[in-house]
């Protein structure tokens, strides 16, 4: 069997995860317009916050995403949110700090969707012009 046919089966079955960070450019512009219309205004952040990091599990469900922001000067955060069967994402709890996995789990976020999370990460892409 081709390495090509090989990689064509592993990408059939194996659910996709990696799109921009598990979700899609729709997911990551909700979950921009919710950081900045919950946060601005919160823990003394007058700037508009901006996304660091994000992990977006769609194969969940609910999908969860894992959001880190910072605003001005050192304010910043994570928060988590949940994406509903309509398709709306939507702030399910977030502090002025950084979460652990065993702390995602105590909130309620399913130990292998907290994991996956917390273990995959990535900046926000650069906007292409």
């Amino acid at each position: 069997m081709s390495a090509f046919l090989l990689a064509l089966i592993i990408v059939a079955i194996v659910p996709n995860r990696a799109v921009l960070g598990g979700g899609t450019q729709s997911d990551l512009v909700q979950l921009e317009e919710l950081t900045n219309k919950k946060l601005t205004g919160v823990y003394a952040v007058p700037a508009q916050p901006q996304i660091t990091y994000y992990a977006i599990d769609l194969n969940s469900s609910p999908p969860y995403a894992l959001v880190d922001w910072i605003g001005y000067r050192f304010a910043g955060a994570e928060f988590v949110a949940t994406k509903s069967k309509s398709g709306i994402w939507s702030l399910t709890f977030g502090s002025g700090g950084l979460y652990s996995t065993q702390e995602l789990i105590d909130y309620g976020v399913p130990s292998a969707v907290a994991t996956y999370l917390k273990a995959n990460m990535k900046p926000l892409p650069t906007p292409t012009p």
